[in-house]
């Protein structure tokens, strides 16, 4: 990657070399669990903002002591953007997932003001503002009532299935249970099956026509994608592609180079996407921005964050040439094949609960994240791919790695003509690129113990996220010269290079 290397760096090099540090857990926080949701929760295409919230009816309260429980048979559509599943029916209550905007649930009493639930298997509470509630006969088992949407590819295309093969990451070439991942003729990145794989049988009610309807308009939503141009990394170490602003620049910058000019002579107006990545960084930029999370822009925390943002990309960046197989953002990993997510699926779980039309652009195109799980649809073949296999699609998928762009640019979010800004988009690719940093490098880290060097507390984290060293390691340091020193001291200069990015500070080594 030409980006100075800093979170994908350190995420590249902890997977493609031997050195001298532990690598950092990318295990979720204990109060975010990993919950798989069943495929009972599915993400409806159309829009269900104009639904109702369910009216909360009061009459079951009481003055003094705990809502009563009150049984209830029927069915629920979640119609927030974050469905906050808990383990009591209280809003303090531990949270135990988000259950996606649109996803149906099976609704079996009343307490005060939260809904029991049954989301696919898994029970717990949901505030009745989040849900629109549906009443069936009493004693029927309310989700045989949830009939299939015919409009949802998730209920509606079926998984594919087969033998499958042992799964392999790599740089180069990789492998799921039933794609291949390598090159095509022209060092292209290309996806193809292996083993014998055949379509799972329809869901009871589904016809062959309902598949081809929606696989049909998940064709005609990625045949809008505006595409952006993505540099290819051809390698003996890498394959695949970069999204950046380094490969902005060069579109800009580098007319001879033979990929920049094939994207020019596809795209006549490629001046408007390099416009909007540079209207994008300037936003990110801007003194006035700041996450969600935040009451002040002037927040350390989000300092710290935007500050680390210089070495590893904005939200909108895009690393599809490793053997992580897709990395978003500010250096968000896939799974790699793992026994567990990556927090890229984390990353676009966040976006898909946080922005009601990011969520719908990239259903309309066939990818969502469930539970914790990547699904993606192949149009070609009528079938759903899931993790792995899910990730080498999209890796090899230029359309939808443009869409990934487009998403957190707030651009192209309904087509591929340029039109403002989409500030939901943008505000929630934003918010979940923190989160993610809040659940992982930065758990732990007390805010006032950032102080307020911004440049020696974006180091200090830095070195955390590295895996070599601690928080209270290094958080001691009141310089850089001093913690640039102890960097060099503690770990190899090759590490060392990768946690120090900026050279004025890599001088201080000697």
């Amino acid at each position: 990657m030409n980006q100075t290397p800093g979170f994908d760096g350190i995420r590249r090099q902890t997977a493609d070399a031997d050195d001298d540090r532990t690598p950092r857990s990318t295990a979720p926080r204990p109060d975010r669990p990993a919950t798989q949701l069943a495929q009972e929760i599915t993400r409806v295409l159309p829009d269900q903002r104009g639904i109702q919230p369910a009216l909360v009816d009061h009459q079951d309260d009481r003055p003094f002591g705990p809502p009563v429980r009150v049984p209830y048979a029927g069915r629920g559509v979640v119609q927030t953007p974050l469905g906050a599943l808990r383990a009591g029916p209280d809003p303090d209550s531990a949270l135990l997932t988000y259950i996606p905007q649109g996803a149906r649930v099976a609704v079996t009493a009343k307490i005060g003001d939260f809904y029991e639930v049954n989301a696919g298997g898994l029970k717990g509470y949901v505030h009745s503002y989040s849900l629109a509630v549906a009443t069936t006969a009493s004693g029927e088992d309310p989700m045989d009532q949830v009939t299939v949407d015919k409009s949802n590819w998730l209920e509606v295309v079926p998984d594919a299935t087969g033998a499958g093969m042992p799964i392999r990451a790599g740089a180069r070439s990789a492998q799921g249970r039933f794609l291949q991942f390598g090159a095509a003729p022209g060092q292209l990145p290309t996806a193809t099956y292996g083993r014998s794989v055949t379509a799972a049988p329809l869901a009871s009610g589904v016809t062959a026509s309902d598949v081809d309807s929606v696989v049909a308009s998940i064709e005609t939503a990625r045949a809008g994608i505006r595409r952006r141009y993505l540099a290819p990394r051809r390698t003996s170490a890498y394959l695949g592609y970069e999204g950046s602003q380094n490969a902005n620049t060069s579109l800009r910058n580098s007319p001879n180079e033979g990929s920049v000019t094939a994207f020019r002579a596809q795209d006549p107006n490629y001046q408007e996407t390099v416009d909007a990545t540079t209207s994008f960084v300037d936003w990110v930029n801007n003194a006035t921005t700041k996450p969600s999370q935040c009451d002040s822009a002037t927040d350390m925390r989000w300092l710290v964050f935007r500050r680390m943002m210089k070495w590893e990309g904005t939200p909108q960046a895009i690393n599809a040439y490793d053997r992580t197989n897709v990395t978003y953002g500010a250096g968000f990993a896939g799974s790699a094949g793992g026994t567990s997510s990556g927090q890229f699926e984390e990353l676009l779980g966040e976006v898909v609960n946080r922005s009601p039309e990011a969520s719908l652009a990239l259903a309309a195109a066939g990818i969502t994240v469930v539970g914790r799980e990547l699904v993606v649809v192949d149009p070609a073949k009528k079938w759903k791919l899931h993790g792995m296999d899910a990730e080498l699609y999209l890796r090899a998928n230029r359309e939808l790695l443009s869409l990934l762009t487009n998403v957190a640019e707030g651009v192209y979010v309904r087509g591929s003509t340029p039109t403002a800004p989409n500030l939901d988009a943008r505000q929630g690719v934003l918010d979940a690129n923190f989160a993610v940093f809040l659940n992982h490098t930065a758990n732990g880290i007390p805010t006032a113990e950032l102080g307020t060097d911004v440049d020696l507390a974006a180091l200090k984290v830095h070195c955390v996220h590295s895996g070599s060293f601690t928080w209270a390691g290094v958080r001691r340091f009141t310089t850089i010269r001093e913690l640039v020193q102890h960097i060099y001291n503690s770990v190899s200069e090759s590490w060392a290079n990768v946690i120090v990015v900026e050279p004025e500070w890599r001088r201080m080594a000697h």
